[in-house]
Protein backbone atom coordinates (compact mmCIF):
# COMPACT_ATOMS: atom_id res chain seq x y z
CA UNK A 1 0.00 0.00 0.00
CA UNK A 2 1.45 3.43 -1.01
CA UNK A 3 2.30 5.65 1.14
CA UNK A 4 -0.53 8.66 0.89
CA UNK A 5 2.09 11.62 0.96
CA UNK A 6 3.47 13.85 -1.63
CA UNK A 7 6.80 14.12 0.39
CA UNK A 8 8.68 11.90 2.86
CA UNK A 9 11.45 13.23 4.55
CA UNK A 10 13.33 12.94 7.93
CA UNK A 11 14.60 14.99 11.14
CA UNK A 12 17.23 14.47 13.26
CA UNK A 13 16.95 14.85 17.20
CA UNK A 14 19.21 16.43 19.56
CA UNK A 15 19.94 12.62 20.24
CA UNK A 16 20.77 12.24 16.50
CA UNK A 17 17.99 9.73 15.82
CA UNK A 18 16.02 9.90 12.92
CA UNK A 19 12.27 10.86 13.03
CA UNK A 20 10.31 9.94 9.54
CA UNK A 21 7.49 12.13 8.55
CA UNK A 22 5.21 13.15 5.71
CA UNK A 23 3.30 15.95 3.64
CA UNK A 24 0.54 15.80 1.62
CA UNK A 25 -1.23 19.03 -0.35
CA UNK A 26 -4.98 18.96 -1.78
CA UNK A 27 -4.86 17.76 -5.49
CA UNK A 28 -6.20 21.55 -6.04
CA UNK A 29 -3.25 23.42 -4.91
CA UNK A 30 -5.42 25.24 -2.62
CA UNK A 31 -4.49 25.83 1.06
CA UNK A 32 -8.18 26.67 3.52
CA UNK A 33 -5.69 25.17 6.45
CA UNK A 34 -3.44 22.71 7.69
CA UNK A 35 -4.04 19.61 10.09
CA UNK A 36 -1.07 17.79 12.20
CA UNK A 37 -2.24 14.29 12.40
CA UNK A 38 -0.58 12.47 15.58
CA UNK A 39 -0.55 9.05 15.45
CA UNK A 40 -1.17 6.12 18.19
CA UNK A 41 1.12 4.08 19.53
CA UNK A 42 2.79 1.48 17.23
CA UNK A 43 1.13 2.67 13.93
CA UNK A 44 3.16 4.91 11.23
CA UNK A 45 2.08 7.16 7.95
CA UNK A 46 0.71 4.91 6.02
CA UNK A 47 -2.07 3.63 8.48
CA UNK A 48 -3.91 6.88 7.83
CA UNK A 49 -4.07 7.02 3.89
CA UNK A 50 -7.77 6.94 4.17
CA UNK A 51 -7.83 9.93 6.33
CA UNK A 52 -4.88 11.86 4.52
CA UNK A 53 -6.99 11.49 1.27
CA UNK A 54 -10.23 13.24 3.27
CA UNK A 55 -8.62 15.78 4.55
CA UNK A 56 -6.69 16.75 1.35
CA UNK A 57 -10.07 16.24 -0.88
CA UNK A 58 -11.44 19.13 1.68
CA UNK A 59 -8.68 21.64 0.47
CA UNK A 60 -6.36 20.73 3.92
CA UNK A 61 -2.86 20.46 3.95
CA UNK A 62 -1.81 17.32 6.41
CA UNK A 63 1.35 17.11 8.03
CA UNK A 64 2.08 13.68 10.12
CA UNK A 65 5.05 11.87 11.34
CA UNK A 66 6.02 8.60 13.07
CA UNK A 67 6.68 8.65 16.51
CA UNK A 68 10.21 7.85 17.46
CA UNK A 69 10.24 4.10 18.21
CA UNK A 70 7.52 3.29 15.68
CA UNK A 71 6.90 3.13 12.25
CA UNK A 72 10.14 4.02 10.39
CA UNK A 73 11.21 6.41 13.40
CA UNK A 74 14.36 5.30 14.81
CA UNK A 75 13.78 3.26 17.97
CA UNK A 76 14.82 4.27 21.75
CA UNK A 77 16.51 0.32 21.94
CA UNK A 78 18.03 0.02 18.47
CA UNK A 79 17.34 -3.71 17.12
CA UNK A 80 13.87 -4.14 18.84
CA UNK A 81 10.49 -3.98 17.67
CA UNK A 82 9.15 -3.03 21.53
CA UNK A 83 7.17 0.55 22.01
CA UNK A 84 9.18 1.97 24.20
CA UNK A 85 10.17 5.19 25.70
CA UNK A 86 11.90 6.79 28.47
CA UNK A 87 9.46 9.45 29.28
CA UNK A 88 6.07 11.06 27.60
CA UNK A 89 8.18 14.02 27.48
CA UNK A 90 10.05 12.62 24.74
CA UNK A 91 7.18 12.56 22.79
CA UNK A 92 6.54 16.41 23.67
CA UNK A 93 9.64 16.94 21.93
CA UNK A 94 9.04 15.07 19.23
CA UNK A 95 6.22 17.60 18.41
CA UNK A 96 9.05 20.35 19.45
CA UNK A 97 10.77 19.15 16.91
CA UNK A 98 8.59 18.76 14.06
CA UNK A 99 6.85 22.12 14.54
CA UNK A 100 10.03 23.96 14.42
CA UNK A 101 11.57 22.02 11.55
CA UNK A 102 8.48 21.58 9.31
CA UNK A 103 5.61 22.52 10.41
CA UNK A 104 6.69 26.30 11.84
CA UNK A 105 4.81 28.14 9.15
CA UNK A 106 1.03 26.24 8.46
CA UNK A 107 -0.66 29.86 7.21
CA UNK A 108 -4.87 29.68 7.04
CA UNK A 109 -6.02 28.11 10.03
CA UNK A 110 -3.90 25.08 11.28
CA UNK A 111 -5.77 22.06 13.62
CA UNK A 112 -4.64 18.98 15.34
CA UNK A 113 -6.30 15.55 14.76
CA UNK A 114 -5.27 12.85 16.79
CA UNK A 115 -5.69 9.60 18.14
CA UNK A 116 -5.42 7.95 21.45
CA UNK A 117 -1.41 8.27 22.71
CA UNK A 118 -1.54 11.16 20.24
CA UNK A 119 -4.44 12.76 21.93
CA UNK A 120 -3.00 12.49 25.18
CA UNK A 121 0.19 13.96 24.29
CA UNK A 122 -1.72 17.09 22.27
CA UNK A 123 -3.52 17.80 24.95
CA UNK A 124 -0.21 18.00 27.20
CA UNK A 125 1.67 19.81 24.60
CA UNK A 126 -1.66 22.98 24.30
CA UNK A 127 -1.21 22.85 28.08
CA UNK A 128 2.51 22.93 28.72
CA UNK A 129 3.75 24.63 25.46
CA UNK A 130 0.63 27.18 24.88
CA UNK A 131 0.18 25.64 21.29
CA UNK A 132 -1.96 27.71 19.48
CA UNK A 133 -4.55 26.22 16.73
CA UNK A 134 -8.12 27.04 15.59
CA UNK A 135 -9.05 23.67 16.58
CA UNK A 136 -8.55 19.85 18.02
CA UNK A 137 -10.74 16.79 17.20
CA UNK A 138 -8.79 14.23 19.60
CA UNK A 139 -10.43 10.26 18.97
CA UNK A 140 -10.19 8.28 22.09
CA UNK A 141 -7.40 9.96 23.36
CA UNK A 142 -5.81 8.63 26.09
CA UNK A 143 -6.63 10.75 29.31
CA UNK A 144 -6.74 7.59 31.23
CA UNK A 145 -6.27 3.82 31.00
CA UNK A 146 -8.44 0.69 31.17
CA UNK A 147 -6.72 -1.66 34.02
CA UNK A 148 -8.39 -4.80 33.37
CA UNK A 149 -8.94 -6.56 36.69
CA UNK A 150 -6.64 -4.62 38.27
CA UNK A 151 -7.83 -1.43 40.80
CA UNK A 152 -6.62 1.32 39.46
CA UNK A 153 -4.90 2.90 41.77
CA UNK A 154 -2.81 -0.14 42.43
CA UNK A 155 -1.64 -0.60 38.52
CA UNK A 156 0.65 1.93 38.50
CA UNK A 157 2.50 0.68 42.01
CA UNK A 158 2.53 -2.73 40.29
CA UNK A 159 3.76 -1.82 36.96
CA UNK A 160 5.85 1.12 38.71
CA UNK A 161 7.33 -2.17 41.00
CA UNK A 162 7.97 -4.69 38.04
CA UNK A 163 9.95 -1.67 35.71
CA UNK A 164 12.18 -1.06 39.05
CA UNK A 165 12.59 -4.39 39.62
CA UNK A 166 14.32 -5.01 35.96
CA UNK A 167 11.39 -5.57 34.03
CA UNK A 168 11.38 -2.31 32.32
CA UNK A 169 12.08 -3.56 29.03
CA UNK A 170 9.65 -6.49 29.11
CA UNK A 171 6.15 -6.51 27.36
CA UNK A 172 3.27 -6.41 29.86
CA UNK A 173 1.47 -9.87 29.74
CA UNK A 174 -1.18 -10.26 27.15
CA UNK A 175 0.65 -7.41 24.55
CA UNK A 176 1.63 -10.47 22.36
CA UNK A 177 -1.50 -10.40 20.80
CA UNK A 178 -1.41 -7.07 19.79
CA UNK A 179 1.17 -7.64 17.05
CA UNK A 180 0.03 -6.92 14.14
CA UNK A 181 1.10 -9.90 12.25
CA UNK A 182 -0.87 -12.14 14.98
CA UNK A 183 -3.99 -9.84 15.09
CA UNK A 184 -7.86 -11.73 14.93
CA UNK A 185 -10.05 -9.71 13.85
CA UNK A 186 -12.95 -11.88 16.35
CA UNK A 187 -13.05 -10.83 19.47
CA UNK A 188 -10.29 -7.23 18.67
CA UNK A 189 -10.78 -4.67 20.82
CA UNK A 190 -9.84 -1.85 18.44
CA UNK A 191 -12.19 -1.58 15.28
CA UNK A 192 -16.04 -3.12 14.57
CA UNK A 193 -14.80 -2.77 11.01
CA UNK A 194 -12.91 -6.01 9.46
CA UNK A 195 -11.56 -4.55 6.17
CA UNK A 196 -10.11 -1.24 7.68
CA UNK A 197 -9.10 -4.01 10.62
CA UNK A 198 -6.48 -5.46 8.35
CA UNK A 199 -4.97 -2.59 7.01
CA UNK A 200 -2.30 -2.44 9.44
CA UNK A 201 -1.24 -6.17 9.19
CA UNK A 202 -1.11 -5.90 5.82
CA UNK A 203 1.02 -2.88 5.99
CA UNK A 204 3.47 -5.20 8.04
CA UNK A 205 2.89 -8.14 5.82
CA UNK A 206 4.41 -5.70 2.78
CA UNK A 207 7.08 -4.04 5.15
CA UNK A 208 8.11 -5.71 8.66
CA UNK A 209 10.08 -3.36 9.55
CA UNK A 210 6.61 -1.17 10.41
CA UNK A 211 5.72 -3.75 13.18
CA UNK A 212 6.51 -2.92 16.45
CA UNK A 213 5.63 -5.18 19.37
CA UNK A 214 3.51 -4.32 23.00
CA UNK A 215 4.58 -1.81 25.26
CA UNK A 216 7.08 -2.49 27.64
CA UNK A 217 6.90 -1.77 31.74
CA UNK A 218 8.97 1.25 31.18
CA UNK A 219 6.34 2.61 28.57
CA UNK A 220 3.16 1.80 31.00
CA UNK A 221 4.67 3.44 33.81
CA UNK A 222 5.89 6.22 31.95
CA UNK A 223 1.92 6.50 30.03
CA UNK A 224 0.62 6.71 33.90
CA UNK A 225 3.19 8.76 35.07
CA UNK A 226 2.16 11.40 32.22
CA UNK A 227 -1.80 10.93 32.78
CA UNK A 228 -1.10 11.90 36.21
CA UNK A 229 0.13 15.33 35.02
CA UNK A 230 -2.15 15.49 32.48
CA UNK A 231 -5.18 15.56 34.76
CA UNK A 232 -3.49 17.22 37.46
CA UNK A 233 -5.56 20.64 38.30
CA UNK A 234 -5.47 23.73 36.02
CA UNK A 235 -4.13 21.23 32.92
CA UNK A 236 -6.92 21.17 31.08
CA UNK A 237 -8.95 24.85 32.55
CA UNK A 238 -5.16 26.37 30.55
CA UNK A 239 -5.92 24.53 27.06
CA UNK A 240 -8.10 27.54 25.45
CA UNK A 241 -8.25 25.62 21.81
CA UNK A 242 -11.88 24.13 20.87
CA UNK A 243 -11.48 20.61 21.41
CA UNK A 244 -13.98 18.10 20.24
CA UNK A 245 -13.40 14.56 22.13
CA UNK A 246 -15.02 11.54 20.17
CA UNK A 247 -15.24 8.32 22.35
CA UNK A 248 -16.63 5.10 21.49
CA UNK A 249 -18.61 3.75 23.78
CA UNK A 250 -17.33 0.19 23.27
CA UNK A 251 -13.75 1.94 23.77
CA UNK A 252 -12.06 -1.22 26.26
CA UNK A 253 -8.93 0.71 26.12
CA UNK A 254 -8.79 4.01 27.41
CA UNK A 255 -11.40 5.20 30.54
CA UNK A 256 -14.27 6.88 28.91
CA UNK A 257 -15.81 8.30 32.14
CA UNK A 258 -12.38 9.84 32.58
CA UNK A 259 -12.73 11.61 28.96
CA UNK A 260 -16.02 12.27 29.89
CA UNK A 261 -14.83 14.13 33.07
CA UNK A 262 -12.05 15.99 31.36
CA UNK A 263 -13.73 17.16 28.54
CA UNK A 264 -16.45 18.86 31.20
CA UNK A 265 -13.21 20.78 32.33
CA UNK A 266 -12.35 22.12 29.26
CA UNK A 267 -13.05 25.79 28.47
CA UNK A 268 -13.84 25.23 24.90
CA UNK A 269 -14.32 21.22 25.18
CA UNK A 270 -17.15 18.64 23.71
CA UNK A 271 -17.50 15.30 24.08
CA UNK A 272 -19.54 13.08 21.33
CA UNK A 273 -19.61 9.64 22.88
CA UNK A 274 -20.30 7.26 19.35
CA UNK A 275 -22.38 4.16 20.16
CA UNK A 276 -21.08 1.09 18.56
CA UNK A 277 -17.84 2.21 18.15
CA UNK A 278 -14.21 0.70 19.35
CA UNK A 279 -11.16 2.72 20.32
CA UNK A 280 -9.73 3.26 16.79
CA UNK A 281 -12.52 6.02 15.67
CA UNK A 282 -11.09 6.75 12.26
CA UNK A 283 -10.65 2.68 11.30
CA UNK A 284 -14.28 2.43 12.01
CA UNK A 285 -17.25 1.59 10.43
CA UNK A 286 -18.21 4.03 7.15
CA UNK A 287 -21.59 4.92 9.85
CA UNK A 288 -18.96 5.87 12.67
CA UNK A 289 -16.50 7.02 10.49
CA UNK A 290 -19.04 9.39 8.81
CA UNK A 291 -19.27 11.14 12.35
CA UNK A 292 -15.63 11.74 13.01
CA UNK A 293 -16.23 13.92 9.48
CA UNK A 294 -18.69 15.76 10.52
CA UNK A 295 -16.62 16.24 13.47
CA UNK A 296 -13.68 17.37 11.00
CA UNK A 297 -16.00 19.71 8.94
CA UNK A 298 -17.50 21.45 12.14
CA UNK A 299 -14.46 22.42 13.15
CA UNK A 300 -12.42 23.55 9.91
CA UNK A 301 -15.82 24.76 8.58
CA UNK A 302 -15.52 22.70 5.23
CA UNK A 303 -18.19 21.05 3.77
CA UNK A 304 -18.50 17.26 3.84
CA UNK A 305 -17.35 14.93 1.15
CA UNK A 306 -18.41 11.91 -0.06
CA UNK A 307 -14.83 9.79 -1.00
CA UNK A 308 -14.44 6.05 -1.79
CA UNK A 309 -14.97 3.82 1.25
CA UNK A 310 -12.50 1.44 2.72
CA UNK A 311 -13.88 -1.42 0.33
CA UNK A 312 -11.56 0.05 -2.36
CA UNK A 313 -8.55 0.38 -0.60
Amino acid sequence: MPTPFDFVGNLRTAEGATIRYGIARPADGAKRGSVLLLQGRAECLEKYREIVEGLTARGLYVYSFDWHGQGLSERFSKGRKKVDVKSFDDYLEDIALFIREVWCSPGAKAYVIAHSTGGHVALRFMAERRLKVDGAVLCAPMIDLKTKGWPRWFAPILVGTAAGMGFADREIPGEQANLPSLRRFEGNALTSDPVRFRILPELVKSNPKLERRGATYRWVRSAFTSIAKLNARGVAESINTPVTILIGDDDRIVDAEAAKRFARRLPKGRLQQLYGARHEIMMESDAILSLFWQAVDSMTETPGIELQTAAGL
